[in-house]
């Protein structure tokens, strides 16, 4: 389902799309406010989970292990390249994808 968020958000700015709630961060960033909400159980486990992507269908993962000087990608933003060239400084965990 596809999301569609304000077109010009104020920063702090929250917007519920899905059931769930985002941040505007600023700079065309919008960040999913982690749920409070207790839970019995994640993919079949109790207790203390962890999971990675091999538990959640559909999703990939990032590893730098073994790679020198190397860093997991942990956020995908999609941006113009003036709202790039915005941006006060640039994460080592983010991949920028240039669009438009």
């Amino acid at each position: 389902m596809a999301l569609s968020f304000p077109a010009s958000p104020s920063t702090g700015q929250t917007s519920v799309q899905n059931g769930r709630t985002y941040t505007y961060a600023g700079n065309n960033v919008w960040e999913l406010v982690a749920s409070t909400a207790i839970v019995s159980s994640v993919a079949g486990r109790t207790g203390t989970v962890t999971l990675t992507a091999a538990d959640v269908s559909g999703v990939a993962s990032s590893s730098a292990t073994g790679i020198t000087g190397a860093t997991a990608i942990t956020n995908i933003v999609s941006l113009t390249q003036s709202s790039y060239d915005a941006l006060g400084s640039k994460s080592s965990t983010t991949l920028y994808i240039i669009s438009g």
